[in-house]
């Protein structure tokens, strides 16, 4: 198993791009793709990132790419205009969508490896092995990577950062610092949805694998907390430089004057934000823009469709329903054997696959909060947690066959 793993893995890693590339110039575009390619655009052409804040450009640079290598000149617009032109230019509208969808693939790459390196830690290759095959065989996830959309990469960067943060809990290394916080910070420059999602994820690991060394060898407390503080410190900066980069290292007001125009002229809230425009200036500034827009948003609401109803706040079953939809069968039956196991291993000591899958219902529990309910698309980042737990499972069953376990994996 061990010599035919990274073969197996690299067959995989190669498969799930060439299927996603065949579908680029078959279906047509859905309605953000535009936002996102024009965004981008802006982003590597013009040197300014003004067109829209409330999603990070890292994505958004990503699918700009291969129309800017076509020669597709920017021409500033509206947030779907500058998009629909670039992708119109020259009446090459397969190629010049292809192009903007490939920007997609890296990320797929990087959360199939990322979903394999996490499982691997867990359960080792076969369990891996198991968890890359699961993830890169999902129809959201397959769908998903498909078009030049901000979700896959989301996903992507948050596995990753989970892959990265478990290996920094075991050993908090420079390299594996500084790793955690490039991580982290291509997630937040990625989606504003990694604000609530990470922390989310983190914190039932974290959990799991302080209470695994509670009984193990102690370094001088003092030591240790200077040790952990200044790696928390590195990977802070780490991933705050890699955010201001991605936004140019650009400086600016706190408040966005899109917030300060939506704002009531005649309220006290109005005049704060006035003030704070002229007097408070932050380095990245696009990025607290966003935020400020995606609360906006938030507390608007957005119309969505569920079981013949429609609201613009949403549903707490929202999501729990669309995964059940829209996800394989024996992917959910795979996951709850593996969340099943994770709670027997835990009796036993081994709390880190618990861990896990508790991350992933910490992220659903975030989602079901939000009063944006349009799709699938923005739990995605739960996919990875689930594959690694189903594939750890797996991993678990297959030496349970060969006689290497004593314990049941059944559910």
């Amino acid at each position: 198993m061990k010599a035919a793993a990274p073969v197996a893995l690299i067959a995989i890693a190669l498969a799930a791009p060439l299927a996603v590339a065949s579908t680029w110039t078959i279906f047509s575009q859905v309605m953000d793709e535009p936002a996102h390619v024009g965004a981008g655009m802006e982003w590597l052409a013009a040197g300014t990132y003004t067109i829209e804040a409330q999603h990070p450009p890292l994505a958004r640079i990503a699918f700009a790419v291969g129309p800017r290598l076509l020669g597709i000149p920017f021409v500033e617009g509206s947030l779907l205009g500058t998009g629909n032109r670039i992708l119109h230019h020259g009446g090459e509208y397969r190629k010049n969508l292809a192009a903007a969808r490939a920007g997609n693939l890296p990320f797929l790459l990087l959360a199939i490896v990322s979903v394999a390196a996490l499982a691997r830690r867990l359960g080792g290759p076969a369990a891996a092995l198991a968890a890359a095959l699961l993830f890169a065989t999902l129809p959201p996830i397959l769908a998903h990577a498909g078009v030049a959309t901000t979700d896959l990469p989301l996903t992507a960067t948050l596995a990753a950062s989970l892959w990265a943060f478990d290996a920094w809990l075991e050993r908090k290394s420079l390299a594996r610092t500084i790793l955690l916080g490039l991580a982290v910070g291509a997630a937040l420059s990625t989606k504003l949805s990694a604000l609530g999602y990470l922390p989310a994820a983190m914190l039932p690991l974290l959990a799991a694998w302080i209470v695994e060394r509670r009984g193990g060898p102690r370094e001088q407390p003092r030591a240790r907390e200077l040790r952990r503080d200044l790696a928390a410190v590195i990977a802070a900066a780490a991933a705050f430089l890699l955010v201001w980069g991605a936004l140019r290292f650009s400086v600016g007001p706190l408040v966005s004057e899109e917030s300060l125009r939506r704002a009531d002229d005649a309220s006290r809230s109005a005049a704060t934000l006035r003030w704070m425009r002229a007097n408070v200036r932050v380095p990245a500034p696009e990025f607290f823009w966003g935020v400020q827009e995606l609360g906006e948003h938030t507390e608007v609401g957005h119309l969505a469709y569920l079981r013949g109803e429609s609201s613009m706040h949403g549903w707490l079953s929202y999501f729990p329903i669309a995964i059940a939809l829209k996800t394989p069968i024996p992917f959910l039956i795979l996951s709850l054997a593996g969340f099943v196991l994770a709670l027997a291993r835990a009796r036993r000591g081994e709390w880190r696959p618990l861990g896990v899958a508790a991350g992933a219902a910490a992220i659903l529990a975030v989602a079901m909060t939000s009063s944006i309910n349009i799709g699938i698309r923005h739990v995605l980042p739960i996919y990875p947690l689930l594959a690694v737990v189903a594939g750890w499972w797996c991993g678990a069953a297959l030496r349970l066959g060969r006689g290497g376990e004593e314990e049941s994996v059944a559910t």
